[in-house]
């Protein structure tokens, strides 16, 4: 395997792990937050779900901006500059290349809930919370319009916490993939 790979299987094992053991991760793993729950009465609505704290979803999206941002060598797209290396197993090529068609997918679908006559797609909920808030401000105007409507903030709130779920699926199995390929050389 050539050392620039290795390289970058290395990395990206690296912060796997320590995105996993993250209290956010462990906190999103281990709840099920899936799940949403909507009350209604005489006075309105309210909307129940498992809510991790904030402090720990901020330190969460450091680590985890290096599995999305293309700048970064252990992006998931990012990862595809690695193909070309023929001493890396078809194993681990095909296991990439499913795991990310998986991911690509889910983030490309429609979130279930529409809210204020739109419906986006996970990867744009993604974004938004990203880059509309969380790790950069290019996107606020769209997190604002979100968070404008109660409403609307929680289904999007709920709808960013399962691509959030879905990626830290997608990064273990990566990261088995990426430890198996270290270890065969």
């Amino acid at each position: 395997m050539k050392h620039q790979s290795q390289e970058v299987l290395s990395m990206f094992t690296e912060k796997a792990e320590e995105l996993m053991e993250s209290s956010f991760a462990q906190y999103i793993l281990s709840n099920n937050v899936a799940r949403l729950t909507i009350l209604i009465d005489r006075e309105g609505f309210s909307i129940g779900e498992p809510l991790p704290d904030m402090d720990s979803l901020k330190a969460f999206v450091l680590t985890f901006r290096f599995f999305v941002q293309d700048r970064d060598q252990i992006s998931f797209r990012a990862l595809e500059n690695i193909l070309d290396d023929p001493d890396i197993s078809i194993e681990w090529k095909q296991g990439y290349l499913q795991i990310r068609q998986e991911i690509n997918n889910f983030l490309n679908s429609k979130v279930t809930i529409t809210s204020d006559g739109e419906q986006p797609t996970y990867r744009q909920v993604q974004e938004g919370f990203l880059y509309g808030s969380l790790a950069h401000l290019n996107k606020r105007e769209i997190f604002s319009k979100w968070k404008a409507d109660f409403g609307t903030y929680k289904f999007r709130q709920h709808d960013f916490r399962l691509s959030l779920l879905k990626y830290l699926e997608a990064i273990s199995k990566l990261n088995k993939l990426c430890q198996y390929e270290l270890g065969r050389n």
